[in-house]
């Protein structure tokens, strides 16, 4: 196996450098080879995306790329079972100043905080009844419109 590699890496501000990879640094140039920097910090994913996110396979396993940087840059924090969530909320992101390991919970509640939870963003229920507090009741952590309510039961006694 092959334990050096040199490479050449085109920097954003223009201009290229020479790198020699080794088996420990070649995922990470991988990763910053599809990279482009935003204003905001953000590394954003060029390579292949699913479902918004971007992927890359590494160790002949499918990773998404914000939790492989996660995994390369700051493995002791790094839990097997928890979520990498983002800060900046950018699914493209893999900038790991700005990640963060998490729950499902953490996550779900940073999307409805920021306005990117569908179901927290309904104003209205199926039948175009709208969510006010007088016509909505919370039922296992859900929203249910009452006036559909009244017509379930309307149509039950019948």
């Amino acid at each position: 196996m092959i334990d050096r590699v040199t490479s050449t890496y085109e920097h954003a501000q223009g201009g290229s450098m020479e790198l020699v990879l080794t088996r420990n640094t070649r995922p990470k140039a991988r990763l910053l080879k599809n990279r482009k920097l935003a204003e905001n910090g953000c590394w954003l994913w060029t390579g292949h995306e699913q479902n918004g996110y971007g992927r890359i396979s590494y160790q002949c396993v499918s990773w998404t790329v914000h939790r492989l940087s996660f995994y390369l840059y700051k493995r002791s924090e790094f839990i097997e079972s928890a979520f990498v969530c983002h800060k900046c909320n950018n699914k493209l992101c893999f900038n790991p100043e700005h990640l963060y390991m998490g729950t499902n919970s953490s996550n779900q509640l940073d999307a409805v905080r920021d306005g990117l939870n569908y179901n927290a963003n309904k104003t209205h229920c199926l039948r175009g009844h709208e969510f006010t507090p007088e016509n909505t009741a919370i039922y296992g952590g859900a929203r249910n419109c009452r006036a559909c309510g009244k017509l379930k039961d309307k149509a039950r006694i019948r």
